[in-house]
């Protein structure tokens, strides 16, 4: 049994709109302090540290949750701002006597007017106007248990309530419902789904790539990333002089892709480094890795810089033979707290004309104006990142590249010959698909590649570089992430059947190579066997104990030798 834990905290310290509220909200203290499995205000999803506090008096309530890892934030909220309030318990919508302890749900779905002492105006829909008062924010409290769920509606006396169907959670509270199935889905996978292999990519076998093209055929994202490619690896190839040809095969990386991973492609569920890795090394699957103007690293490769330091990275680009310098487009997946976002460092080998131009009349020069600048692009889904602190670090690791490379002690990448630059470019609506926002930016960039993507008059007039904000690549929304994940899903499926007739091919392959291995050796025994046995009958007969001399005569004959 359960039993309620009274827990006296400090006075709730909120702005309200008068003085006569600030002083009642400063004067409560709250012995209720109630625990959230999760929480959804406007299109925000926490689950972090989230939990509500309810005024003894039952007036004022006040949710506390955590941004990241650092950060807590507090949304104070009186009761009669609430315009709506909805519950929902899975115990009394039940058809049957039993429950699932993990499958209950309760619920508490409320409507809040934004005012300036709740500041609610932030977690509005990006479509809706800031500037009106009327737009009401949905707030959506997932209780532990139904006693921490009965005790807070007992001390929420100050409105009515409303029973809440089954059939509404979709409107109220979509975000809360997607992670509530996806975690029923989870817990299903684990007793039915075994972590079997399901493909290995790029394939390690010989294979037809008009069968990885019939795959992708139906289909959008996977089939246009790899169109055109080898009219476009000839034209890397002739622009790209500082590349040196070489007849050794750049190292690959191969994924081992599992059902599990596989189950993370349905909708609420976080894509894992695996999956996006994967969907990487599909666009590129075609390109010559050292003569292509794009360079792609594993979703480790931003964690080891960030987590072990320069000299941890340097085999990345050292054994592999990489010149980060010659590639026009160098693309960094970054993972941290739960969220993915994506680094993109343009035209790095351009950083000299950079510099010419910063000493050129303070970099007002129109000389450059139409050429193509380098620069960091940061696309975060959520701007969770710290987009700062990502840009440093990669200006330090080109710094440790040039000098590699060069032989020099120069720094040329700073600030301002490398800026930062953040275009508006579409953002999610809910709180797992960042996972998929990363492969779609990822994907527009590919497919921009011969393109100038920013230029210096982009820099120095801070336009918002329409190259890409305009571009067509860039003009997705939610429903296009939804079938890019079922595309996703999809494609592995088709792959997956394909690289097991692959594996089976091998298999009996290998199979009858033993079974000749096998025969030859057995042949190769009889014939040694033979040859010894006909040896054999040609050796002078080994004499019998009679025809050997007597035993007294070898020890006379010894004896004599002692003498002699």
């Amino acid at each position: 049994k359960k039993r309620k834990q009274f827990i006296q905290e400090e006075p709730i310290q909120i702005d309200c709109d008068s003085d006569s509220d600030r002083t009642a909200f400063s004067d409560v203290k709250s012995p209720f302090v109630f625990k959230l499995v999760r929480l959804s205000i406007g299109t925000k999803l926490v689950q972090t540290q989230c939990s509500v506090r309810m005024a003894s008096d039952g007036k004022r309530f006040e949710i506390q949750f955590m941004v990241d890892e650092n950060t807590p934030r507090k949304v104070a909220c009186r009761v009669k701002d609430l315009s709506t309030c909805k519950v929902f318990s899975s115990l009394k919508n039940a058809t049957t006597s039993h429950s699932d302890q993990k499958n209950d749900l309760f619920l508490v779905c409320m409507s809040v007017m934004p005012t300036k002492a709740n500041d609610l105006q932030r977690f509005r829909k990006q479509n809706q106007s800031a500037n009106s008062e009327k737009i009401e924010v949905f707030i959506g409290l997932q209780f532990c248990n139904s006693y921490d769920y009965e005790t807070f509606m007992e001390t929420f006396t100050k409105i009515d309530t409303e029973e809440l169907s089954e059939s509404e959670l979709e409107q109220f509270v979509p975000q809360i419902l997607a992670k509530v199935k996806s975690d029923k889905r989870k817990r299903s996978r684990k007793r039915s789904i075994t972590n079997d292999l399901l493909l290995v990519f790029p394939l390690p076998y010989d294979y037809d790539e008009t069968r990885l093209l019939d795959a992708c055929k139906d289909m959008h994202e996977p089939k246009r990333c790899t169109e055109n490619t080898t009219t476009a690896l000839a034209t890397t190839k002739e622009q790209d002089d500082s590349v040196e040809p070489t007849t050794k095969k750049p190292r690959i990386h191969y994924l081992t892709i599992r059902e599990d991973d596989k189950a993370r492609c349905e909708d609420g569920e976080f894509l894992n480094d695996t999956l996006i890795d994967f969907w990487m090394q599909w666009m590129i699957r075609n390109e010559d890795r050292l003569a292509s103007s794009v360079q792609i690293f594993t979703t480790h490769f931003f964690s080891t810089l960030r987590d072990e330091g320069l000299s941890a990275v340097v085999s990345w680009t050292a054994k592999k033979r990489i010149n980060v310098f010659s590639k026009k487009l160098i693309i960094l997946p970054i993972n941290k707290s739960l969220h993915w976002s994506l680094c993109a460092i343009v035209n790095p080998g351009k950083i000299m004309q950079a510099e010419e131009l910063l000493s050129h009349n303070n970099g007002k020069s129109s000389e450059h104006k139409g050429m193509e600048a380098p620069c960091i692009l940061f696309l975060d889904s959520l701007r969770a990142h710290s987009k700062q602190a990502i840009a440093t670090l990669c200006r330090k690791w080109l710094n440790s590249e040039w000098k590699r490379i060069n032989n020099t002690s120069n720094e040329p990448f700073t600030p301002n010959t490398i800026p930062l630059c953040t275009p508006q470019v579409p953002t999610q609506q809910n709180g797992w698909d960042c996972g998929v926002f990363v492969c779609r930016y990822a994907y527009a960039l590919f497919k921009m590649r011969h393109r100038p993507l920013v230029t210096f008059s982009d820099i120095q007039e801070e336009n918002g570089i329409p190259q890409i904000v305009n571009a067509e690549e860039f003009n997705f929304n939610m429903r296009h992430i939804k079938r890019l994940r079922t595309e996703m899903d999809q494609l592995l499926s088709k792959l997956s059947v394909y690289y097991q007739q692959l594996k089976r091919e091998a298999d009996e392959k290998e199979k009858q190579a033993k079974i000749a291995r096998r025969k030859a050796l057995a042949v190769q025994a009889a014939v040694t066997a033979e040859k010894v046995r006909k040896e054999d009958d040609v050796l002078p007969p080994v004499p019998t104990s009679s025809e050997m001399p007597p035993s007294n005569i070898v020890i006379k004959e010894e004896r004599s030798d002692e003498e002699d």
